[in-house]
């Protein structure tokens, strides 16, 4: 028992893991180092998407999506679909044990009435004890290329991964996405991976295919490549911040461990920056209504019953645990003869992760198998985005080298790194084997040794690029020209180098190009044609520049906005009124203040001096 509310928005959020929601599209002129003349891709791609990517539905005993009984079929979603409906139901019997746990300060049946109501938030998630789905959740499947989509689901794929200004080269008619449930069971998805595989190669007459797995696409790739890599039905690999060795953050959530921080990161920390001004203020205050005795067993007893009920038995949640850190979780909650069937399997998924090193060589070398990685990295656990501040609270977060959900050696198979924002040793003794030294290949860059890859010649770095990597026009790139076969390995194309930096362009390409390309200009002045045109030059030559810079990005994209500003196509938004920005200074003064007098306890901790908790 350590730290308070971060128990509570870890676990609701532990599903986007290996979030990897990826939704900005790419509308601009054709640049320089676009691609090759006459390249075209003829060989089938089978997308394994990330947590974002794959909408799921609950279907009957006979394979049929639920009806309602309104007629309409059962929402679908793609990660979390909670049921409060038990809970809103029960409302009049917690609703009194809270106000009397408020009034009393301490617990009046709050923490027993609640974790009644938690195995019911999660059960369209939860899994039994053999790994199988407890309300028969699965997929949406579309076993057609891309080709064959409606608009409407064309345009949503696009929106998730940004290649639609490649569809022409890569061929929509070659473009096939796997999708399946974010909690599953990893080697019956592997299982139907394979069948899909087969599926593709009937329909296209094609011999082998290339897999593109994207986030927690990786751990099914994984599971896939250990099950049935003799099939040898793949040719080729591109892994995209794939967890290939899973996140310390899930280990973290396993474990129950905390930085010890937290606490300041809760009551005069993150939350301004995750819910605004002055709102987050208001919660650091309100927070301190409980003491923090109680709010701690509020937490620790929702945290049991969510792991428990739902984590426990899902062999995806344990697929994104690092193999060097499974065996200690594993005797904590899969331990005796119930846990024996979600042991086996869970075990047999770590001993995949243990000897991923031993399979890449195997499939590369005895099968032949191209397999190339492209990661982020040089960002601690929640740094990166403002939307992921939270990840801040697991204790892995100080000493993580990552992109922010998932650290380095397991998006880039192995290598070694110190934590973000260091500088890699001279000297340092990695602790795994080296499989490129020769110092003339510049493996060492920064704070990683790309030297200890198991694919030093075929992993390319983002350096600061958080996992939505999608949003990077750089890495979309270079993804698309592996496919395509343009490139070989990091020393065949000085455009795109081992080590790279990030940019975000998701709106300069999904928004403003668009919008200054479709303006009607015969309403415009010389003044704001021309102010327009220069900025949307500079769009143009930033996204030709495959040399990464977010400063710049951030520079570029904000002149072509101002331009179109200038052109009456946007409106800034509106300053804060003096009352918003007043209120706002006027909590965030006595949120500080509170914080000096009470620290991190509830109001009646200081009031009677407890600081033992």
């Amino acid at each position: 028992m350590k730290k308070l509310f971060v128990r509570t928005v870890s676990v609701m959020l532990c599903a986007v893991i290996a979030v990897s929601v990826m939704t900005c599209t790419v509308s601009a002129k054709p640049a320089a180092t676009e691609l090759p003349a006459g390249v075209t891709n003829n060989t089938p791609v089978v997308i394994v998407p990330g947590i974002g990517m794959s909408k799921v539905t609950l279907y009957d005993e006979d394979g049929n999506v639920v009806i309602n009984e309104d007629g309409t079929e059962f929402a679908k979603w793609t990660v979390l679909n909670l049921d409060p409906s038990e809970l809103l139901k029960d409302l009049w019997k917690i609703i009194p044990r809270f106000l009397a746990s408020i009034i009393f300060q301490r617990d009046v049946g709050l923490t027993k009435q609640l974790a009644k109501y938690v195995p019911g938030l999660f059960k369209l998630s939860a899994h039994k004890p053999d790994g199988t789905s407890l309300m028969n959740v699965k997929a949406i499947e579309r076993k057609y290329p891309l080709s064959e989509y409606d608009e409407e689901t064309r345009d949503a794929f696009y929106r998730e991964l940004p290649i639609g200004k490649y569809a022409e080269v890569l061929g929509e008619e070659n473009m096939y996405v796997f999708n399946f449930p974010a909690f599953s069971n990893t080697y019956k998805e592997a299982e139907n991976l394979r069948a899909y595989i087969k599926h593709v190669l009937n329909t296209t007459g094609k011999d082998k295919v290339i897999l593109l797995p994207i986030s927690l696409g990786g751990t099914v790739a994984n599971a896939y490549f250990d099950a049935y890599r003799e099939d040898d039905d793949v040719c080729k690999v591109v892994n995209v911040v794939a967890a290939l060795d899973g996140s310390d953050l899930v280990a973290d959530l396993f474990a129950l461990n905390y930085a010890d921080n937290a606490d300041e990161l809760l009551y005069n920390g993150l939350m301004p920056e995750l819910i605004g001004e002055p709102e987050g203020y208001l919660v650091n205050i309100a927070l301190r209504i409980l003491p923090r005795k109680l709010a701690r067993k509020i937490i620790d007893v929702c945290m049991d019953e969510i792991i428990k009920a739902v984590l426990k038995n899902t062999p995806s949640m344990w697929a994104l645990v690092p193999h060097s850190r499974y065996l200690e979780l594993a005797d904590k909650w899969l331990s005796g003869e119930d846990n024996a069937t979600m042991r086996a399997i869970t075990q047999r998924y770590y001993n995949a992760q243990k000897n991923l090193p031993d399979t890449v060589e195997e499939l590369t070398d005895e099968y032949g198998i191209d397999i190339f990685n492209v990661s982020g990295c040089n960002l601690n656990f929640g740094k990166g985005w403002s939307d992921y501040q939270y990840f801040r609270f697991f204790a892995s977060s100080e000493t993580s080298n990552s992109d922010g959900i998932i650290q380095v050696n397991s998006t880039a198979m192995g290598t070694d790194s110190v934590p973000a924002g260091e500088v890699y040793p001279a000297g340092r003794t990695p602790s795994g084997r080296i499989y490129c030294d020769n110092p003339a290949h510049g493996h060492i860059f920064g704070s990683l040794n790309a030297g200890t890859c198991y694919l030093p010649e075929r992993t390319w770095y983002f350096i600061g690029q958080h996992h939505e990597i999608a949003y990077n026009d750089v890495a979309v790139k270079l993804a698309v020209n592996l496919i395509l076969g343009t490139i070989d390995n990091v020393h065949s194309n000085e455009a795109f180098p081992q080590f790279n930096g990030t940019r975000n362009s998701k709106k300069l390409v999904r928004d403003l190009i668009p919008a200054a390309e479709t303006v009607d200009r015969s309403t415009l002045t010389a003044e704001q044609i021309s102010a327009l045109d220069d900025a949307l030059q500079k769009a143009y030559d930033l996204l030709d520049n495959t040399v990464a810079d977010d400063a710049y990005c951030k520079v570029v994209t904000d002149e072509l906005y101002d331009a179109l500003v200038l052109c009456g196509v946007y409106q800034k938004p509106a300053e804060p009124s003096a009352f918003d920005k007043l209120t706002s200074k006027a909590l965030k003064k006595l949120n500080d203040v509170i914080y000096n007098l009470v620290g991190c306890r509830g109001f009646t901790d200081a009031i009677f001096g407890r600081t033992e908790f």
